[in-house]
Parts: C-alpha cells; structure tokens; sequence
C-alpha cells in the first residue's frame, strides 16, 4: 500500500514528466497501477510523440482497470496501427469486451471488418 506522501510523489513526478515532455517516464508509466500517475502518463501519450511500443506494453498484465483507461488512449484514431494490433492481442487474451473498447481507435475499415465478432460485448446505452 502505498502512503499518502509517496503518492504525492508520484503525482508530482508524473506530473513534471508531463510539463517537461519527459517521453521515457511517461512511456513508462502508462501502465501504472496508481490512476492520477497513470492519467498523467496516458495524456502525455496523446500530446506527445509516446511511442507505439510503449503502448503494448502497458497491456501486459495489466488488470482491467488498467486496461479500460489505456483503451481511451487511441481514440482519437492517429494510432490506427498500435490500436489494431492491441485489437487482436487483447481479443485474444481478454476477450470480446476489451477488444470493443478499441474500435474507435481503429481504420473504418478494420471496425467494419471485425465489429460482427464483439458486438455482443459492446454495452448499448439508450
């Protein structure tokens, strides 16, 4: 359990990378289990030049909060190709429902290819 000064720290920490354009830290710390570092992190990927790599790697065993902010990150379709292939990866090890999270991120060509297989998975709000 982290304390409530270290997680000042890390806030902070997280936050300078963001003002300084610290790429290595934030690429780092997209995964991070702390949500503020973590949020710090995931917005320094959108405005900078994070690269794809460190992406995916923020997918390894991270758990499904984790997951379900990393998903926000590609929506806004630049990272087209990190998303795809996050896409199959999570499909395949997560299931349906993390792979939805991605569509939005991804070529309309690759959502109208794969949308029939999740659509279940994709929560209707009405």
């Amino acid at each position: 359990m982290i304390n409530t000064a270290e997680h000042l720290l890390a806030a902070l920490a997280a936050l300078a990378a963001l003002t300084g354009a610290d790429l290595p830290y934030l690429a780092h710390r997209l995964g991070d289990p702390d949500p503020v570092v973590r949020r710090y992190a995931l917005r320094g990927a959108r405005r900078l030049p994070v690269r794809d790599e460190a992406v995916e790697a923020a997918y390894d065993d991270a758990p499904a909060a984790v997951r379900a902010d990393l998903a926000r990150l590609p929506g806004d379709g630049r990272r087209t190709a990190v998303t795809e292939r996050l896409d199959h990866r999570l499909r395949t090890a997560y299931g349906d429902q993390d792979a939805a999270r991605l569509l939005p991120g991804c070529s309309p060509e690759f959502t109208a290819r794969m949308l029939p297989e999740p659509a279940d998975a994709i929560p209707f709000e009405g």
